[in-house]
């Protein structure tokens, strides 16, 4: 049996568009394959869930956050070891082009 994701962010000049579709099959977790991280955000505390562990399933180390602002600190702390950002727009506080925004100056200013 298998779930199917596809994740789907809003294209401007700051963000690509990036449709993805991942067949996670159910079943025994699978440790994380590598110590890379991805980095879930969104403020739909389910959605966040979801996504993790479907990532985690397929043995990648995937975190979540629905706060925007403790998703950066994390990133701007373990920023060499993500890998992957997968962030909603409409985020409470600082919302997700502001988010891409921060990560992508902490990225440049390394």
């Amino acid at each position: 049996m298998f779930a199917c994701i596809k994740f789907l962010t809003y294209k401007n000049d700051d963000v690509g568009l990036i449709i993805r579709a991942i067949d996670v099959p159910y079943g025994k977790k699978k440790e994380p394959t590598n110590q890379m991280i991805i980095q879930v955000v969104d403020d739909e505390f389910d959605l966040v869930n979801l996504i993790k562990l479907c990532l985690q399933e397929i043995g990648l180390n995937a975190v979540g956050f629905t706060d925007s602002s403790l998703a950066f600190e994390h990133f701007r702390i373990n920023s060499k070891d993500c890998m992957l950002v997968i962030s909603d727009i409409r985020i409470p506080g600082m919302n997700g082009f502001e988010f891409v925004r921060k990560i992508r100056d902490k990225s440049c200013s390394q």
